[in-house]
């Protein structure tokens, strides 16, 4: 049930169904981003309102944007997804 709720996350993860996605992720989420916070300064833990910001900030510079999970694990209360991601930004750049 979990890996259904996170692949219809990834279903409406799209620069238009934005808000519907985020709907779908309950408050009490935490959303990992991999990497040391010296490196890349968005790692680490993001509680729900933390992605959102986060999100609209990276989305907002594209305009094309594709997510990909590749690989997904649910265990107890929780689901890890592997993802690639695809962008273009608004000035053609990708």
């Amino acid at each position: 049930m979990k890996k259904k709720i996170t692949m219809n996350f990834f279903v409406k993860f799209t620069l238009t169904d934005i808000d519907k996605a985020l709907d779908v992720l309950g408050g009490d989420v935490v959303w990992t981003l991999v990497g040391e916070a010296r490196r890349f300064r968005y790692a680490g833990a993001k509680d729900k309102i933390g992605f959102t910001e986060l999100i609209n900030y990276f989305l907002g510079e594209l305009s094309e944007f594709l997510w990909i999970p590749n690989m997904m694990t649910a265990e107890d209360d929780r689901v890890a997804v592997e993802a690639e991601t695809f962008g273009q930004m608004d000035d053609g750049k990708k």
